[in-house]
């Protein structure tokens, strides 16, 4: 089984103690998190990947409405997770979605949770293409490869009809509703399970998921949600 302190492993240079000498000599290596010089054969300093192991899901459930029967989250904002998010999404640093699977694999876990179908809150297109990737879709494919391959991951069911701002560029809780309400529509011909759990990283007013979740109700009897980050 993966832990924390082997995925914060970098294969390369842990195999190669030349190179890895080579690379902390000349090429020093900042933690994500807190900046710290760190080994170039990890990705995360050891104080930062510490305060990450201790870190247990947090052991109550959201409040769902409709048809999202649980809500269930790691954590909240400030606490180092998030960080790693931040880490992950604007730096961003793809090597991280196998450390952030882990956490979601060990939310799944602590719940006990049956989660045989799931799917990815779609990223904004101009987040995926500032980034070069869907940012929660790449972290259930770590979770598949990694620790769920009994998993089956459901590509997005739902098209986006028009664009609309990224919500982290809003505040406003009513703008941020404003901003997405109408612009999914379910793809012609969808059948999905009647019970799906849907995944996204960080949850703050809930607009996007909330709006997501109208246009899936017609079409499911169960939805359960999965974050890592609960703002507060």
């Amino acid at each position: 089984m993966d832990t924390l302190t082997s995925i914060n492993t970098r294969k390369g240079p842990e195999e190669r103690p030349l190179l890895k000498a080579f690379l902390d000599l000349f090429f020093p290596n900042p933690c994500p998190l807190c900046n710290e010089r760190t080994s170039a054969g990890r990705y995360l300093c050891p104080s930062c990947e510490k305060a990450l192991d201790e870190l247990l899901p947090a052991p109550v459930l959201g409040k769902g409405s409709g048809k999202v029967a649980r809500l269930h989250y790691y954590s909240v904002e400030d606490s180092p997770l998030y960080e790693l998010i931040k880490a992950y999404k604007y730096l961003p640093r793809k090597g991280l979605a196998d450390h952030l699977a882990l956490f979601l694999y060990r939310l799944i876990v602590f719940w006990r949770v049956s989660v045989p179908f799931i799917i990815p809150l779609p990223a904004h297109p101009a987040s995926i293409r500032a980034r070069g990737f869907s940012n929660t879709r790449l972290i259930l494919d770590r979770l598949k490869v990694r620790f769920m391959p009994e998993i089956t991951i459901l590509d997005p069911v739902v098209r986006r009809e028009w664009s609309y701002r990224p919500q982290a560029s809003l505040i406003d809780e009513a703008k941020r509703k404003d901003n997405v309400r109408g612009v999914f529509r379910v793809k012609k011909g969808t059948i999905l399970p009647e019970r799906v759990a849907l995944f996204d990283d960080v949850y703050t007013t809930g607009a996007t998921v909330a709006e997501y979740c109208r246009v899936l109700a017609p079409l499911v009897k169960e939805i359960d949600l999965f974050l890592l980050i609960r703002r507060k």
